[in-house]
């Protein structure tokens, strides 16, 4: 870009801040003024508007960009200017020090905290500095604050352009240096108490700080700035109240590394202890926001007691436990969620002593198991649908919401769920009889009884099965009648499928409860009634026998019930699961019967009517035969015997066929029918060896004339199975090979062509992959032209590693994962190993450059960050395979055009490389450190930073 004038950055600021302007006009200045940020010249450009102040759109601008320039540009700057610019950003944040200007003033602050991140260790003392130049006026004060604030927060901002090394010591001066910080924080609370913005400001650096650590924050429980703290949350102001409670949970947050910090934890908890009235007066009061603040703070102090509590088991210690109790029996669903954390990790910490502590993770058991069950009563109570509801419980309302994540198998962070935890404490059967117990005496009132049943079908997969309880559960469920409320049956239907594996345990019980759901198959319950015949079909299915004919009647008539399609396919998908866990093949043989026949008497007559029809049987047949999976010890190949479900394959095979004759250019019936095939060879293994002539036939037929792309992965599949026979290797080859001239006829390695066709891509990798895994050495084998179909592959490959279509990445990684790591895979013969290495060695010794600018282009912003870990599963295989040619390849990599657009230094460059001239599995650094310590790091110097938005 060429230098512009002042003017003309002002004029693109105005225009996309004019709401006069067309959208193009905006757009285009937006895209300009981007541009400019990235140029050389927006240093000076922006420095001179701030002086300048033309207007508060085209100031806010060049703070953006000067803030810009300084985190992810400043190699550009000579360091004999940093000086300079320094002094300058100072000298435009004192100037816009009004109200008015907080944008402004904030865009500043970040920058002086990123340019003395940048300028350390050169800028000696930064900290001292900062507050000698600016804590001089009432002024300048906020200004200062701001700054200090951030100043801990930048050094691990991910977007600034500095090593590792430097952030590490950056924090360990900074550390060193936070002892002048408290001092000053102190001296703003004498002398400007009654300045509520200040003295917000001054509580929220300090919360910043005590977060950072270091040494200066030891200082702090010495200094009245702790009392100043809770003195603030007396304030009237909403702000000053919610900065002070910040830096509260902050000192508490510190207050856990009892080593270091005993003292500030012992003057911390009688004066939170000692906010209790507080609390009260705000519950009296009705007062939410000042209860959830004072709540939260009473949250963070359970987090960090319950170690302790958990060592003493001390009357004084558990009194903890009442605060928490006390929260969560308040009226505000606000202050009973922040409770839940704390439940949770003391729940996961008595989990923890099971396997070293056996007596003390018993007592600690029984002395807390009270307090959980009183905490679910609470609960329970909090989760009652009001009581003049008529409808179904609307999921967004603050009710639906609570009950969403107490049940939701991801809160807070374990695959288990907060009341899977907490049942686990109290015991899961135990858990049940409580709530069955409140089922039966007390409040009848509808709304009560579906609490405590919703709050059973939270822990119902984990009652045991020796529980008697269950079946009390499960003869309550099944008595609800249709006149009882439409939210009680829901929630009943719920529990229902919820109680599949105990049932398991208790066969007698499981046709009662399909039956029970089974009934709800109306509308307004069909989600959770699809849901819960699903789940009893695929954990009770040894036990669903009794109820097939029901079922398979469900998936005939489902036009009668108003099923939707997606629910029909997955009533078809219930049904094979039973009929997998049939016990004998003749039973297989007849309930397979039962649900192809009408599936295929569905598409003979939807062959007479059009495309759409067609598609839809076969989508319902290819989910018949994907889950319904004959078990080995029921029938095995080789056995002598028919395959059970040979005769339902051989006819949906022959109605696949004439698919794909009456429609050979549909998508749609070329797709479904292929996934017929891929289930029924996969299914059928070996056994389906009389259908493969045919198979090959169609497939390739249709694929040199239409090129679905689905033909590919049926190729695949079948390789997948046959591959390793031997009197399969020459057909399959000729397969391979005539189907790659097909592919290569118009998929090239130009990017904007693979662009155009991710599928086929993808599925000829896959194709690939199976063949690589079958015969490694057949991609040695030369194709009709006389060149290696292995150097045609593995330059797709390489190619394929550049799109940003993330099916068509994965499965390009896997395929050169494959070729060059095969000759170290189990897969892999032990007489081909040396043979495969050579060849992927002659791929390397061909494409390895083209290969490695791939990778690195990815990792320089070319494709998404989440596409990272499989960058670096190819480049790992590749340092294996060839470190000295590896580190080669990378360093000429680092001189392409994209490589010098981002941010990354010479010196970025320089340790990037210096890990690939090293052996990365021999120094202990792995493939996780690799992909965490190596390529992250300096893949986050090439993602994009953008600040200017006219949205």
């Amino acid at each position: 870009m060429e230098k512009p004038t002042l003017e003309q950055v002002a004029q693109a600021v105005s225009i996309t801040y004019t709401t006069a302007s067309d959208e193009r006009s905006r757009r285009d200045a937006s895209k300009w003024l981007e541009n400019f940020q990235r140029s050389v010249h927006a240093w000076e450009i922006a420095d001179a508007c701030l002086h300048k102040k033309i207007s508060t759109e085209l100031s806010f601008f060049a703070a953006q960009t000067i803030r810009l320039k300084i985190q992810s540009y400043f190699p550009e700057l000579p360091p004999e200017t940093h000086t300079q610019l320094r002094n300058s950003v100072l000298e435009n944040l004192k100037s816009f020090t009004g109200p008015e200007s907080r944008a402004i003033s904030t865009q500043l602050a970040l920058a002086v905290a990123d340019l003395a991140v940048q300028m350390m260790p050169g800028w000696l003392q930064p900290l001292q500095d900062l507050i000698q130049m600016l804590s001089v006026s009432k002024a300048t004060i906020g200004t200062l604050l701001d700054i200090l604030k951030e100043l801990p927060e930048e050094i691990w901002n991910r977007f600034m352009a500095v090593t590792e090394e430097h952030r590490e010591g950056v924090s360990q001066q900074l550390g060193f240096d936070s002892a002048a910080v408290y001092p000053f924080l102190q001296k703003c609370v004498d002398g400007l108490s009654s300045e509520t913005t200040v003295m917000s400001k001054v509580f929220l650096c300090l919360a910043s700080w005590l977060k950072f650590g270091g040494e200066g924050s030891k200082m702090f429980v010495q200094m009245p700035l702790l009392q100043n703290c809770f003195d603030a949350l007396a304030s009237q102001d909403g702000d000053l109240q919610d900065a002070a409670s910040q830096a509260i949970i902050q000192a508490v947050r510190l207050s856990r590394d009892t080593q270091h910090h005993g003292p500030l934890r012992e003057a911390l908890i009688p004066r939170i202890l000692a906010l209790q009235q507080q609390f009260e007066d705000s519950v009296r009061k009705e007062d939410v926001e000042i209860a959830r603040m004072i709540a939260e703070i009473f949250g963070y102090l359970g987090d960090s007691l319950v170690p302790a509590l958990l060592q003493e088991m001390s009357p004084s210690s558990m009194g903890i436990l009442d605060l928490m109790l006390k929260l969560s029996s308040q009226p505000f669903l606000e202050v009973l969620q922040l409770t839940f954390h704390f439940w949770y990790l003391l729940a996961d910490e008595i989990d923890a002593l099971y396997t070293d502590h056996r007596d003390h993770y018993e007592k600690a058991r029984a002395a807390i198991g009270p307090y959980y069950t009183t905490f679910l009563t609470h609960l329970a109570h909090h989760i009652k649908c009001p009581s003049d509801t008529t409808e179904f419980l609307d999921r967004k309302s603050e009710v639906g919401d609570i009950r969403d994540r107490i049940f939701d198998d991801h809160y807070p962070q374990s695959p288990m769920g907060l009341m899977s935890e907490t049942a686990f404490i109290i015991g899961s059967a135990k858990c049940a009889e409580h709530f069955w117990g409140l089922c039966q005496q007390g409040d009848q009132s509808w709304n009560n009884l579906e609490a405590n049943l919703f709050m059973m079908m939270t822990i119902a997969r984990q009652i045991p099965d020796a529980a008697e309880i269950g079946g009390g559960i499960a003869s309550a469920v099944v008595s609800v009648t249709e006149g009882s409320h439409v939210q009680l049956r829901h929630t009943a239907v719920r529990l229902a499928g919820e109680l599949a594996p105990w049932s398991l345990a208790h066969p007698e019980y499981v046709p009662q409860l399909f039956s029970f759901v089974a009934r709800h198959l109306q509308p307004g319950f069909t989600n959770v009634a699809i849901s819960g015949v699903s789940t009893l079909c695929s954990e009770c299915g040894p036990h669903m026998g009794s109820c097939f004919q029901d079922l398979v009647q469900l998936v005939v008539r489902a036009n009668e019930f108003r099923i939707k399609r997606k629910d029909q396919i997955t009533m078809i998908k219930s049904c094979a699961k039973v009929v997998s866990n049939m016990k004998t093949v003749p039973e297989i043989k007849a309930g397979m019967g039962q649900l192809c026949q009408p599936l295929l008497v569905a598409l003979q007559t939807a062959l007479q009517k059009d495309e759409k029809a067609v598609t839809s049987a076969l989508h319902g047949l290819a989910e018949a035969f994907a889950y319904c999976n004959v078990k080995k010890s029921v029938y095995s190949q080789g056995a002598g015997m028919e395959h059970p479900i040979w005769m339902y394959a051989e006819q949906t095979c022959a109605g696949v066929r004439a698919s794909m004759q009456k429609f050979p250019a549909s998508e749609d019936v070329c797709e479904d029918g292929n996934r017929c095939y891929k289930y029924i060879f996969r299914n059928l293994g070996l056994d389906a060896a009389p259908l493969l002539q045919d198979t090959v036939g169609q497939v390739m037929s249709i694929y040199q004339e239409r090129r679905h792309a689905s033909c590919l992965y049926v190729a695949g599949k079948l390789i997948q199975v046959f591959g390793k026979v031997p009197a399969y290797t020459q057909p399959f080859f000729e397969m391979f090979s005539s189907m790659s001239a097909t592919t290569f006829m118009f998929l090239s390695t130009d990017l904007e062509v693979l662009r155009q066709y991710p599928s086929h891509v993808e599925d000829y990798c896959n194709l690939s992959l199976e063949v690589v895994r079958a015969h490694p050495t057949m991609f040695a084998q030369p194709d009709a032209s006389g060149i290696s179909i292995g150097d045609k592959v593995f330059q797709l490959g390489v190619a394929a590693l550049r799109l940003q279509h993330r099916d068509t990445h994965e499965s390009a990684t896997d395929l050169m994962k494959l070729i060059i790591g095969c000759y170290r895979f189990d897969g892999t013969p032990e007489d081909q190993r040396d043979l495969v290495k050579q060849l992927a060695l002659k791929c390397l010794q061909s494409y390895g450059q083209e290969l490695t600018n791939s990778l690195m282009l990815g990792v320089a912003g070319g494709l998404p960050p989440h596409f990272l870990p499989n960058i670096a599963d190819v480049f790992w295989e590749v340092h294996l395979l060839a470190m000295s040619e590896c580190a080669a390849w990378v360093q000429a990599s680092l001189s392409l055009p994209a490589l010098a657009a981002g941010r990354a230094t010479d010196e970025h460059k320089r340790i990037f490389l210096n890990h690939f001239q090293r052996d990365l599995n021999a120094t202990g650094t792995g493939l996780k450190g690799f992909r965490e310590d190596v390529l992250k790091p300096f893949s986050r110097l090439y993602q994009p930073v953008k600040l200017f938005d006219v949205d």
